[in-house]
């Protein structure tokens, strides 16, 4: 799987998450939404990293030819 590929899994499984949220929210607590939101926060991050990395790999890539 490429990181593009991560990437776009990453920000599925998120609205995936957030539509269940936002669709029922009686079933979640406090607790809950915070790890919630948490968990978005990190998959954000770690999508910015990806993100970085690629550009990483593109610029690292120009230089080998």
């Amino acid at each position: 799987m490429t990181r593009e590929d991560e990437i776009k899994e990453s920000i599925e499984n998120l609205n995936h998450i957030m539509g269940i949220a936002t669709r029922e929210p009686e079933i979640l607590n406090q607790e809950q939404i915070t790890n919630m939101n948490l968990s978005a926060i990190i998959l954000q991050l770690a999508d910015i990293s990806l993100t970085l990395a690629i550009i990483a790999d593109k610029l690292g890539g120009e230089g080998e030819e």
